[in-house]
């Protein structure tokens, strides 16, 4: 998934690793029926959190078996020092077997960054942990997701709002992640912004009386912007949406226009340093 372009006055939218007992997937050997594409988790999703090099925090990541034996991890991954950051990555399942704890384990390749990983399921295949053995610039690693369990319900139409500040300073009251808090996804696929108890009304595009910017869903996954009206500026953004519709963990790439917490800051004016972005569904705004 890509951003739309924005532009000042234009908004163009085009937009943890166990011991495991393996065998090849040559053949037809492995897991699942012995075939190809037939494992018990193929469509599987698992979402959660991951760990990689030197960033602010840990990153909103969400893992996706295909039919096919390959694997799709989603995540605004920011490799070798920023720079690769796809917000992708594709691998294919090398070899099946047993994990340590009794559930079935499978070892991927990634050819964009050069690395195998290993993933972990619980034996009832609820559960999902693994990533790369280390933690160098290309490699990163989760130490347990969850399966999801239904889809996400559309986000049109939902209002949400992040957590406010209760430290005993001049942030007590403000609220933190403030590009995302008070967005309304709109059935239009587009979003609007509260601010200070109002609309956002300086618009990113000519005569428009609102702020409004594209929003892409797919499932559990949400490519959206956040909107930083001190700068009249949207901040990509990347959510998942938790199982029970209510949770969207963010992340984004943009530490300097984007209003978010950084390590060695003095004041939590946007949110706890190490702590992701969340935002909590409201029923009314």
């Amino acid at each position: 998934m890509r951003y739309p372009v924005i532009f000042s006055v234009m908004v163009m939218a085009g937009f943890v690793i166990g011991c495991s007992k393996s065998n090849s997937l040559k053949g037809g050997s492995g897991g699942g029926t012995g075939t190809s594409g037939s494992f018990a988790f193929a469509g599987y999703e698992y979402e959660g959190s991951m760990t990689e090099l030197s960033r602010e925090w840990e990153k909103p990541i969400l893992v996706h078996f295909n039919a096919d034996s390959t694997v799709t991890d989603y995540c605004f991954f920011m490799f070798n020092g920023n720079t690769f950051d796809p917000d992708s990555l594709s691998g294919k399942i090398l070899q099946v077997g047993t994990a340590s704890g009794g559930g079935p384990s499978v070892t991927v390749y990634f050819k964009d960054i050069a690395d195998t990983q290993v993933y972990d399921f619980s034996p009832d295949l609820s559960g999902l942990s693994g990533g790369s053995n280390g933690l160098a610039g290309n490699q990163f690693y989760f130490p347990g997701l969850t399966k999801i369990t239904k889809t996400a319900a559309a986000l049109g139409t939902s209002f949400w709002t992040c957590d406010t500040s209760m430290e005993p300073n001049s942030t007590q009251g403000s609220p933190w992640y403030p590009d995302i808090n008070g967005t309304q996804f709109n059935s239009n696929s587009f979003c609007n912004y509260s601010r200070n108890g109002g609309p956002a009304e300086i618009g990113l595009v000519p005569n428009q009386t609102l702020v409004s910017i594209e929003y892409f869903q797919h499932g559990s996954r949400v490519y959206f912007y956040g909107y930083n009206e001190t700068i009249s500026t949207g901040i990509p953004y990347f959510g998942i949406i938790s199982n029970d519709g209510n949770t969207i963990y963010a992340d984004t790439r943009d530490f300097i226009k984007g209003r978010v917490p950084i390590y060695g800051q003095t004041k939590d004016y946007y949110g706890e340093a190490g702590n992701p972005p969340v935002m909590h569904k409201r029923t009314t705004n």
